[in-house]
C-alpha cells in the first residue's frame, strides 16, 4: 500500500506488510530502493522533502533521499509533519513531538492515536485512535535554531460506537473540520464522524442507505464536497457517497453512487 508521496511528487513510499518490505520509488530516476522493514503502516514526508518518518507500531525509522534509512530509538504508531516542517507528531499509546532537524523529542500529550493530520493553517494537529479524537492546538518556535521548541494543549473527544480502528482521516482546507473517512473492524457505519476545530464539538453526518464500514475518503480543494467509500452491508451497497459540506441545513449525504466493487481507495484529484 502507498503510505506517503513527497511534496514534489518524486518519491513514493510503499509498504508490503505481508512480505515485511518497504519500497521507495523515485519517479524522476525511475528507480526503487528496497528495505527489509516489518509491519510499517504509516509514513509522512517533511514539507521540504528532506526526510520521511516511518512507523510500524513497534519501531520508528527515518528515510532521507540524501542519507538513506536509519532506525531511531523508541516506538511509534502514526506520524504527521506540521506545515511548519520543523516538527512532526508521533502516535501510539501516547503522543509525542519530534524535532525534524535532529530527531530529538518534544512535548507531547496524553491520548492514544494511530493516524494524524494537520490543519493547513498550522495551528491544529488532530489524531484519531480507538479511544477517540485528540486535538492538539500547538505552536512552533524556530527562533532558537535547532531544535525548534513546541508547545501544545490537547482536547479529547469520543468516536461513535460503530468505529473500530481508525485508518483514514481528511481535514478540510478551510481548517473547519476533520472527518474520519476509514476504519477497520467495528460495525456498519451509520454516518461519517467529524470533529469541529473551533469548539471541539463532534458528531456524525448521517449516511443515506448506509452500507458497511467506511473505507477511505477525500475532500475537494474548495472544502465543498467530501467523497467517501463504504462497503456492502447485505444487499445494500457498496457506495461512493458525495457529502455536500455547504448544504443549507448542514452537511448532508447528497448523492450515493452505487458501484460494483469495494471502493477501498477514494482520492480527490487536485485541480
Amino acid at each position: 500500500m502507498v503510505l506517503s508521496v513527497s511534496n514534489d511528487g518524486i518519491k513514493v513510499v510503499v509498504s508490503d506488510t505481508s512480505a515485511g518490505k518497504v519500497f521507495v520509488f523515485d519517479a524522476g530516476a525511475n528507480s526503487v530502493q528496497t528495505f527489509d522493514l516489518a509491519g510499517v503502516t504509516q509514513a509522512d514526508f517533511n514539507s521540504d522533502n528532506s526526510k520521511a518518518y516511518l512507523t510500524s507500531g513497534s519501531a520508528l525509522y527515518e528515510y532521507s533521499p540524501a542519507t538513506g534509512l536509519k532506525t531511531l530509538s523508541g516506538a511509534a504508531d502514526g506520524v504527521a509533519f506540521t506545515p511548519q516542517g520543523a516538527v512532526a507528531f508521533l502516535g501510539g499509546s501516547s503522543i509525542v513531538g519530534i524535532a525534524t532537524c535532529n530527531d530529538s523529542l518534544l512535548p507531547g500529550a496524553a491520548g492514544a492515536a494511530n493516524i494524524f493530520a494537520p490543519t493547513p493553517d498550522g495551528t491544529h494537529m488532530v489524531g484519531v485512535g480507538t479511544a477517540g479524537w485528540t486535538d492538539l492546538t500547538y505552536t512552533v518556535n524556530n527562533s532558537n535554531g535547532c531544535p525548534a521548541t513546541a508547545s501544545n494543549t490537547a482536547r479529547n473527544a469520543a468516536l461513535p460506537a460503530f468505529v473500530g480502528t481508525p485508518t483514514d482521516i481528511a481535514v478540510a482546507s478551510n481548517d473547519s473540520n476533520a472527518f474520519l473517512t476509514g476504519y477497520s473492524g467495528g460495525s456498519a457505519a451509520t454516518g461519517i464522524p467529524f470533529y469541529h476545530f473551533a469548539d471541539g464539538s463532534t458528531g456524525a453526518i448521517a449516511l443515506v442507505n448506509p452500507g458497511g464500514v467506511l473505507y477511505s475518503g477525500g475532500i475537494t480543494q474548495d472544502a465543498h464536497s467530501l467523497y467517501v467509500g463504504t462497503a456492502a452491508n447485505g444487499s445494500t451497497g457498496p457506495f461512493v457517497h458525495r457529502i455536500d459540506l455547504t448544504a443549507a441545513g448542514g452537511p448532508a449525504d447528497a448523492n450515493q453512487v452505487s458501484v460494483t466493487f469495494n471502493p477501498r481507495i477514494v482520492v480527490v484529484r487536485p485541480k
